[in-house]
């Protein structure tokens, strides 16, 4: 059974990542999530003794370790809840110094009460606090049983003050990251590598490439870009757009949406094209080829790590200003911002701009770049989060050593 907080055992506190019940890590079927935590571990390892506790999947063991990285891997027999109470058995059955629960608010107290005393960090990917995901009462248990709660960008994290605002002090923000060896643009490689690159992607032609890598949903505003293409092409007429993903991560399940974004792009012929699902091993090579990023957002996206990746990949950035995505945006710098979010005119008066201007847009791309190398690498993102983690582990180790002197007393 697990024991309450004590001094972190040897020279590396015990950490245990829980991933959601989606998808499994490493991101072998994609997802932000999974990316997140197969991009910091490597980072953390010299601090820390990580077990990661994912879903089981047919690509993966149930258990194995690597690079010191011991990763554990759970079914879902009975959906969501079974889940978590394999992992609430299995946090029960050893000792760790630090839990960081991944985007389920819901759970906190399962796995809080699964190890009495250990400091529980939420990190939250998404706006978890609205009140159709969580009531008021348990999202309120949830939060005073947290150490800290990091929400992806600040627009979450304010998020959840504005709600909670008797928790703000537990609440901060760490924006994600990008592997800067593995995006980056062509004129980074050497020419054997650019070669590979391109000949990798299906159909890659030298003509104007719009890029928009998204689950074909309709928040993610797959049609307003088909859209756009109208008034594009009237000025472009070689220009391409390429879309590159699926409804959900690892499948190519038809669906409805999947069907009326096909029909509408009908008439563009291979002006447009849609990929599919591609392995997120193959991501990079699409990014590499293209001449611009969009995203369509149309809902409050928290902050999409696609921007992440365009801007590692050199590419300069269309996107909307909707949720987080901004924060990382410097209009009219490393790309350009849509106010008009629902209008296709104003995302095709953007790309426009920019194939007008492939200097500018190259300087935007080359801007972009250099602010992934400066603030959003693997490593700053786990040296902050390292700082968290940390601090919650030593804070509960000072107040347990304070009640038992008083206790003492």
């Amino acid at each position: 059974m697990a024991t309450p907080a004590q001094h972190p055992s040897q020279d590396r506190p015990k950490l245990a990542l829980i991933c959601t019940e989606m998808l499994p890590v490493p991101p072998v079927r994609g997802g932000a999530i999974q990316t997140y935590i197969a991009g910091v571990i490597p980072h953390l390892v010299p601090h820390f003794e990580i077990t990661v506790v994912s879903v089981a999947d047919d690509l993966l063991p149930a258990r194995e370790t690597v690079n010191d990285v011991r990763f554990i891997r759970l079914g879902r027999r009975d959906g969501k809840q079974d889940y978590y109470e394999q992992v609430a058995a299995f946090i029960a059955s050893e000792r760790f110094d630090v839990i960081e629960l991944f985007n389920r608010p819901n759970y906190v107290r399962l796995i809080s009460d699964a190890a009495p005393g250990v400091p529980v960090v939420l990190s939250l990917h998404n706006e978890m606090f609205e009140e159709k995901k969580i009531d008021a009462a348990h999202a309120r248990e949830c939060l005073e049983a947290t150490a800290a709660v990091i929400g992806i960008s600040r627009f979450i994290a304010r998020g959840v003050q504005a709600l909670y605002p008797e928790f703000s002090s537990k609440v901060t923000w760490i924006r994600s990251g990008v592997e800067l060896r593995t995006f980056r643009p062509l004129w980074m490689m050497n020419k054997r590598e650019a070669a590979a690159t391109v000949a990798r992607v299906p159909d890659h032609q030298r003509r104007p490439l719009i890029l928009a890598v998204a689950r074909l949903s309709k928040k993610k505003g797959v049609h307003v870009m088909i859209n756009a293409m109208t008034e594009v092409l009237k000025k472009h007429p070689t220009a391409r757009l390429s879309i590159v993903g699926s409804r959900w991560y690892g499948e190519n399940t038809a669906h409805e949406y999947k069907a009326e974004v096909e029909e509408l792009a009908k008439p563009f012929g291979d002006a447009i094209t849609f990929s599919g699902y591609v392995p997120y091993a193959r991501i990079p090579d699409h990014f590499a080829t293209a001449d611009m990023f969009v995203c369509a957002s149309q809902w409050h996206e928290p902050l999409a790590r696609v921007h992440y990746e365009a801007m590692a990949s050199g590419l300069p950035i269309i996107t909307t200003r909707r949720g987080g995505n901004a924060e990382v945006m410097e209009d009219g710098y490393n790309g350009l911002l849509i106010k008009k979010h629902k209008e296709p005119a104003a995302f095709a008066a953007a790309i426009n701009h920019l194939l007008d201007q492939p200097e500018k847009a190259a300087v935007m791309g080359r801007y972009g770049r250099l602010l992934a190398e400066k603030h959003y690498s693997w490593k700053r993102v786990a040296k902050d989060l390292r700082e968290v983690l940390q601090s919650a582990l030593w804070r509960t180790v000072a107040f347990e050593e304070q009640r038992q002197t008083v206790d003492t007393e």
